[in-house]
């Protein structure tokens, strides 16, 4: 049996850092002998795809460009 156990860790985007980050922490803590591999799925999901995406979203919902102009004109900042 191996002296630690290997693990895949995926630290993603947004808040998954700070939360893959604490619970590898927790489970240091709680005696768990690990030998973490560390993925990069944020390159992965970075494809061609992620601009027809955008623009179907952009689309169907605005843009975000469109959305701040709303935004503003809601708060009496814009005079257009």
């Amino acid at each position: 049996m191996p002296d630690k156990t290997p693990i895949t860790v995926a630290y993603g985007d947004g808040v998954g850092p700070e939360i893959m980050r604490a619970t590898l922490a927790i489970l240091e803590a709680a005696g768990a002998k690990l030998a973490p591999e560390v993925i990069d799925v944020v390159s992965a999901a970075r494809t061609p795809y992620r601009k027809a995406l955008q623009q179907a979203r952009d689309s169907r919902h605005g843009s975000n460009e469109e959305q701040e102009r709303e935004a503003r004109r809601g708060r009496g900042l814009a005079s257009e």
